[in-house]
């Protein structure tokens, strides 16, 4: 709760391919046995009711089926709210199925496949400046897990949910397929590519020769056939690198004071050489450790830490003139005719859209407004949000 889906897979890149990503839910609901003991089990049925509209929210803006999963009794998703949603969900997927209902995300997140095989281990010890998971328990308290382990898996957990809390829809690609489609994105997030190969250098080059921002993190391309160079992560970003010596403090300060920084990794840190067009923030010892320099028509931008954080990721998206529905840290999705929200804090939300047009809320099957480019709702913690925004929002509630 308060949190994105945990759903990972590169979705974008299988649509492409001609293959349909499912988005599978596991959900541990309160229809469930053994209430006391499952950690991230919601405990009443408006958690329930939350978690649900959320991922189907997730689903239907990604335009990916959504499909559930009883773990145990067989019975976790019969409930009447689930039966009334659920059916709202397949009107509403029908409709922008007729209609064509474009996917039209500005931001890709780019991941390899070979980046597991490229990636160091992280010290279990090292420093997160007040990173971590959170749940929330059936008397509203909440549960944080200040760890990550040191998996290259929990790296890429954290990464993705801050990726959904940027205020846009995002595409999740996988970067062995985009030497046939790199897309057309404003912002490409090249998450974690430490291994770099003959075909990701292609790709990079050729984003290189566009309008576009690329963001690097930790240590692109440093990893190779040929060994562990700072050439082959200049032959992959075009920018160049040194690594850093005896830094015993691996945190950046950023412009504003914030702290971020990466957990101590046994593979060393590194640091731009070359003297950045922008410097966003420094190790204790002055050196770059985030910056941009433009490559080209393109900006390319180099973080040493592979968690930047939801902010910063939100003003790397505003810079690259992406358009943002939400200014606030909530978890959000959209594609050209639904926008989704999930209140990871309580309050009133500002919706902005990208035109003027028609807006109903679907799961509580009413008119929002008409002719707006802007709207404004209340949303309590843990509650989910669709909304239908086209100029035929009014035939769609009709049949809701």
């Amino acid at each position: 709760l308060g949190d994105p889906n945990g759903e990972m897979k590169a979705f974008a890149s299988l649509q492409r391919a001609g293959i349909v990503p499912v988005l599978e839910d596991d959900t541990r609901t309160h229809n469930m046995p053994s209430l006391d003991r499952i950690i991230g089990q919601t405990y009443n049925e408006p958690m329930t009711t939350g978690i649900l509209r959320r991922n189907m929210g997730i689903s239907m803006c990604r335009n990916m089926p959504f499909y559930t999963l009883a773990l145990t009794s067989g019975a976790e998703f019969d409930f009447p709210r689930f039966a009334e949603d659920a059916c709202a969900y397949r009107r509403v997927a029908e409709h922008a199925l007729a209609k064509g209902t474009r996917r039209a995300a500005e931001v890709a997140v780019v991941v390899s496949e070979d980046a597991v095989k490229g990636f160091p281990l992280l010290r279990r010890k090292g420093e997160q400046y007040a990173r971590g998971h959170q749940w929330y328990l059936g008397d509203g308290s909440v549960l944080r897990n200040k760890g990550s382990g040191c998996l290259p898996a929990c790296v890429a957990a954290q990464f993705y949910t801050d990726c959904a809390r940027i205020g846009c829809g995002v595409d999740y690609l996988l970067a062995e397929d985009l030497d046939d489609n790199p897309g057309d994105y404003r912002l490409y997030v090249m998450a974690c590519c430490s291994k770099s190969s003959p075909a990701l250098c292609r790709v990079a080059e050729r984003l290189r020769a566009r309008n576009c921002r690329i963001l690097w993190t930790y240590a692109p391309g440093y990893v190779s056939d040929d060994g562990n160079s700072l050439e082959s992560m200049k032959a992959l970003t075009g920018l160049e690198f040194a690594k850093c010596e005896n830094l015993s403090d691996p945190g950046i300060t950023l412009e504003d004071g914030i702290r971020i920084g990466p957990l101590k990794s046994d593979a060393g840190l590194f640091f731009a050489l070359k003297s950045a067009d922008r410097v966003f923030g420094r190790y204790a010892n002055g050196d770059v450790a985030f910056g941009e320099r433009r490559t080209g028509p393109s900006t390319s931008i180099f973080s040493s830490t592979h968690l930047p954080g939801a902010q910063v990721l939100k003003a790397l998206a505003k810079s690259a003139d992406v358009h943002l529905y939400s200014e606030t840290l909530d978890p959000v999705e959209a594609n050209e005719g639904l926008f989704t929200l999930h209140a990871r804090f309580a309050g009133k939300k500002t919706v902005r859209l990208p035109k003027k047009t028609d807006v109903i809320d679907v799961y509580n099957r009413r008119l929002v407004a008409k002719g707006v480019d802007t709207f404004v709702f209340d949303a309590p913690l843990f509650s989910s949000w669709l909304f239908y925004c086209a100029d035929d929002a009014e035939d769609l509630l009709q049949s809701l």
